[in-house]
């Protein structure tokens, strides 16, 4: 089954129904077409992440935390 399946992922039918096939909506604000799960909805509109307006994120996110100072990020131990 696994080689059946990575032959269908390589034909023109899986990319018509992954990409043009998917559910795509215009952004509110510059109209350009995207697809619906890369836009964000406020107040019932649709927007792209570039014309979302900067209050829309407020209510899900909460209060701002800041970031853990930079040397406590940062990791020198090698990978191997």
């Amino acid at each position: 089954m696994g080689n059946l399946a990575s032959k269908f992922y390589d034909t023109k039918t899986f990319y018509n129904l992954s990409i043009l096939a998917a559910p795509k909506a215009r952004c509110y604000r510059c109209r350009t077409w995207n697809r619906r799960t890369h836009l964000f909805r406020y107040n019932g509109k649709r927007y792209c992440s570039s014309c979302a307006p900067s209050d829309a994120f407020n209510s899900h996110v909460g209060d701002y935390q800041s970031l853990p100072p930079q040397h406590i990020l940062k990791d020198d131990t090698p990978l191997l």
